[in-house]
């Protein structure tokens, strides 16, 4: 009759024999052992192969059943009802585990979880134990938890990652996060490993004599360092998009507000009022050609390319630091992370790192 296999379009198959049922025990550690059901299907595909299909049912004792169920987090959360379901599937997929092991999954996943959802990052298994996601967590963690009981977070995180897998996604990548006790003016700092380290924002003062200095430079020069200050700390672009943005992207509203809106960005952003002058001179000159760098002849330059580097003791130009430096401006004001996240066009995982700067930021 037909049927449908995971992986393919109904078709039809053709069955040997009822299947056969084993009854046996998973391994692991002494008196840890749990009675597990392995029953095979194996069938005649339509190309006349011989296929098998494995399924294995493990039942956890009623006392495990009955931690994992009865489980609630040590302070009452308002997300813990809308992850629970979730967080009970992933600990009982482990499989056989002590009371105790069962309690710091438990423990762990749920603090995750709470977490994600808090963060608007939904109820998806694969989104929590991302390593963008793990990486995040620990560093925000940190500063509330012992070192201690941040490396467990973490250990039984890495634990949950590397033992459930999800099909049809290939191996998962590896990821590595620590608490450092080390000092930052005063204060714990806490470096993750899991994530890209984001740049180091300018200083105010940095950025105005850095503005200045450009103002001073040869005609090319000067238009080349502006263009890029306007692009990637006016407007908070990318590298690569601002090696992108043309004349005729940049929308000058009638109360003079000045808008990026092409469709290769993905989102529509509002240039900083300091800036708003400078790109409606600029994109009104160029028309539909390239903002920065207008006589280069590919499409992207190098990343040393979006960097300008001033001679004495003022810090090069670049232009990650220079969207770094819009990202922790607009968390440091007070603006929503999710609408920043939004408007940035990143994770509001990958926005968590930029926090670290937020409390040295002057606002």
């Amino acid at each position: 009759m037909p049927e449908e296999l995971p992986d393919q379009r109904r078709v039809e198959v053709v069955r040997v024999g009822s299947g056969i049922s084993v009854i046996g025990k998973v391994p692991h550690g002494a008196g840890g052992h749990r009675t597990a059901e392995l029953s095979v299907d194996v069938f005649v595909t339509p190309q006349g192969n011989l296929s098998s299909r494995y399924r294995w049912d493990v039942t956890l004792d009623p006392d495990t059943s009955a931690h994992i169920l009865h489980y609630q987090p040590s302070r009452a959360r308002l997300e813990w009802p809308h992850v629970a379901q979730q967080v009970q599937m992933l600990v009982a997929a482990l499989g056989p585990l002590r009371r105790d092991k069962v309690a710091r999954a438990l423990t762990s996943t749920a603090h995750l979880a709470m977490w994600c959802h808090r963060h608007g990052l939904g109820n998806d298994p694969e989104v929590w134990f991302s390593a963008e996601t793990i990486g995040a967590f620990v560093r925000d963690s940190c500063s509330t938890l012992t070192r201690d009981a941040a490396q467990e977070y973490q250990t039984w995180l890495r634990h949950m990652r590397t033992t459930l897998a999800w099909a049809g996604h290939g191996p998962h990548s590896t990821y590595r996060t620590h608490c450092a006790h080390g000092t930052r003016g005063g204060q714990r700092a806490y470096p993750v490993n899991g994530l890209p380290r984001p740049s180091a924002p300018y200083s105010r003062r940095q950025l105005s004599r850095l503005r200045l200095w450009a103002e001073k430079q040869s005609d090319r020069v000067r238009e080349d360092c502006l263009t890029l200050m306007a692009l990637a700390y006016g407007g908070g672009l990318r590298q690569e998009e601002l090696q992108k943005i043309r004349g005729d992207e940049i929308r000058i509203l009638d109360n003079g507000m000045a808008v990026f809106d092409a469709i290769h960005l993905g989102r529509i952003i509002v240039a900083r009022a300091a800036w708003q002058e400078y790109l409606a001179d600029i994109a009104g000159r160029a028309g539909n050609r390239r903002l920065y760098r207008p006589r280069r002849t590919t499409a992207r330059t190098t990343r040393s390319g979006t960097t300008q580097r001033p001679l004495g003791a003022l810090p090069a130009l670049s232009a990650r630091r220079l969207r770094a430096t819009w990202i922790v401006e607009l968390l440091s004001a007070g603006i929503d992370g999710a609408l920043v996240a939004d408007v940035a066009g990143l994770s509001l995982a990958r926005l968590e790192t930029y926090r670290q700067f937020v409390a040295t930021h002057p606002r």
